[in-house]
């Protein structure tokens, strides 16, 4: 399967969103502040959803902002969870922070991205250091129409459903995920890659919207049997 342009909208509860497009063929934090994203968004999860810490009050909870599962306040007094602080294009209009890049993707610097990054060729994860991509509820983190391609030494943290075409590759890489990895090729993880993977099922980061949908109930993988 593979994936030749992407939408330049998508439906969440009945209403239309687009996500940035991205024109460069590398990502990095520069480039999503560069596009009027933010450079330092913090989010702490939670088994029930995630909190966007937004000290601006540009941003909104629940459903009618950035979604049921998503709370929004003004500073991290008093938070709990696992925080996480990156780059980020999530805002009113783009309430999952998609980035779609109609082609290859390379990200050779260190860096957390918060949202979704859907990439319709390879993406390349190109240094010795760690990429954090960390997807808000109801939205996967990567949906990937080609390979994923590891450097030796290079660590992909991934929080967030995986949808991927091909397969992800990468002697000497480490790969950690959490939530579900669907791999529509039969060599989804390569071999190359067997001891430094942890792919691990969390239920709590499992769940996409049918973004073709108006319906209100997500989309759920409940089993692996069928």
């Amino acid at each position: 399967m593979t994936y030749a342009a992407w939408s330049d909208r998508y439906v969440v509860h009945g209403v239309v969103h687009r996500p940035t497009t991205l024109a460069s063929s590398s990502l990095t934090v520069l480039t999503m502040t560069g596009l009027g994203g933010w450079g330092a968004l913090t989010v702490y999860l939670q088994p029930t959803g995630v909190v966007v810490v937004d000290s601006s009050a540009t941003l909104l909870g629940g459903l009618g902002g950035l979604g049921a599962s998503v709370q929004v306040v003004a500073s991290t007094a008093g938070l709990t969870g696992t925080a996480k602080t990156g780059a980020s294009m999530v805002s009113a209009s783009n309430p999952g922070g998609i980035v779609v890049r109609n082609g290859d993707l390379t990200i050779s610097t260190a860096a957390t991205f918060i949202g979704t990054l859907v990439v319709s060729g390879d993406l390349n994860i190109s240094l010795a250091g760690l990429v954090t991509i960390v997807a808000l509820p109801g939205y996967p983190a990567l949906v990937v129409g080609d390979d994923i391609t590891l450097s030796p030494l290079a660590n992909l943290e991934v929080r967030g459903p995986i949808l991927l075409s091909d397969r992800c590759q990468g002697g000497l890489a480490t790969l950690n995920t959490y939530g579900v990895y669907i791999g529509v090729s039969q060599n989804a993880v390569d071999n190359s890659l067997s001891t430094n993977t942890r792919i691990r099922y969390d239920s709590s980061q499992s769940t996409v919207y049918d973004f073709s949908s108006s319906a209100v109930q997500p989309m759920t993988l409940v089993s692996w049997d069928e």
